[in-house]
């Protein structure tokens, strides 16, 4: 198994993307009142997510720096997705 980025950019990778994840599912409700979506719109709210936090560590070239220390883009987009998917496990749960 690929290592994980180490604490300090593994801590800021799971804030980034629970901000993301708030702030779309925010404006989701906001524009339609979707409350609890769809499986189908929970997967899709989940790799937009991933995907928007992958742009932005690229953007800041942090990709390259955990590349050279080891860590992997596989590795980082998993990451990237533990925060919105607990989300939404949460919100299906209190359902």
């Amino acid at each position: 198994m690929p290592p994980l980025p180490p604490f300090p950019f593994l801590s800021r990778i799971l804030l980034r993307a629970a901000i993301v994840w708030i702030g779309f599912r925010g404006t989701l409700f906001l524009l339609f009142g979707l409350v609890v979506p769809t499986a189908i719109a929970a997967a899709a709210i989940i790799g937009i997510t991933a995907v928007v936090v992958f742009l932005d560590l690229r953007r800041r070239t942090e990709l390259v720096f955990l590349g050279n220390i080891g860590t992997g883009s596989a590795v980082i987009a998993v990451c990237a997705t533990i925060m919105p998917l607990t989300g939404e496990i949460v919100v299906r749960l209190l359902q």
